[in-house]
């Protein structure tokens, strides 16, 4: 009976457990900020994401210093017209897997910029994957989209 007991405990535990969000499973890579000429209102951001966690996370919020406005978008051309639509509902990663932010895709789109931002300086992006905790990331700061 007492084996019997621990043996339901341990799978109550391990299935409490099982679908916990771990951060450090969450892996950004080739993080960059286009900026637009002066006169532009707006700057893109693009990054590789990778979930290492055994269930799906969502990329909820995006802040920084330098904008107050920024959304998740995604991109595409329908009959000859481009499209752009802000995801309300955030960005999900599937489980052991990835999701590549790239020109003509999806991208953060910085708005309501308040701060000047230099070419190739650092910028800290902070990516807020709601349970899973926020994320804070290192941008390069690029004139054009590098592969």
């Amino acid at each position: 009976m007492k084996i019997f007991i621990f043996l339901l405990i341990l799978l109550i535990t391990n299935t409490a457990f099982a679908d916990k969000c771990d951060l450090s499973k969450i892996v950004t890579k080739n993080e960059q900020i286009i900026k637009f000429p002066p006169s532009a209102k707006v700057y893109a951001g693009y990054l590789n994401i990778l979930n290492y966690n055994k269930s799906p996370i969502i990329l909820q919020k995006v802040n920084s210093e330098f904008s107050t406005q920024i959304e998740i978008h995604f991109m595409q051309v329908k009959n000859g017209i481009m499209r752009m639509k802000k995801l309300d509902s955030g960005l999900e990663i599937t489980s052991n897997s990835f999701v590549r932010l790239r020109p003509g895709g999806l991208h953060i789109m910085f708005k309501k910029l308040n701060k000047k931002i230099n070419y190739n300086s650092d910028q800290i992006v902070k990516l807020d994957f709601g349970d899973c905790g926020v994320l804070k990331t290192n941008f390069k700061v690029l004139k054009k989209f590098l592969d």
